[in-house]
């Protein structure tokens, strides 16, 4: 590793997780990460290339667009008013 590196990881206070790190990774019998950027990262940074990306099931589609959310958002607000009787 080179001084520019271990001067930031000092700075940043991260030198015992890094070499922690450094070693699993070394050792371990797979190595494995959430995401393609995740792995890339490692790769770079831990110097061992990834075995398996397992993704953590964040996926786009669980976002919905703005004329769906509104809908949906009416009819909620419908509901509510018709169960409480719209006094508040």
């Amino acid at each position: 590793m080179s001084t520019t590196a271990m001067k930031w990881l000092k700075k940043l206070g991260i030198v015992a997780r890094y070499s922690l790190e450094k070693k699993s990774v070394a050792t371990a019998d797979a190595f494995s990460t959430v995401s393609y950027i995740t792995a890339n990262e490692a790769e770079k940074l831990l110097g061992k290339k990834v075995d398996v990306v397992t993704p953590n099931a964040f996926s786009t589609s669980l976002f919905q667009n703005e004329e769906t959310y509104s809908k949906k958002k009416k009819h909620c607000q419908s509901e509510n008013d018709t169960s409480s009787g719209g006094s508040f």
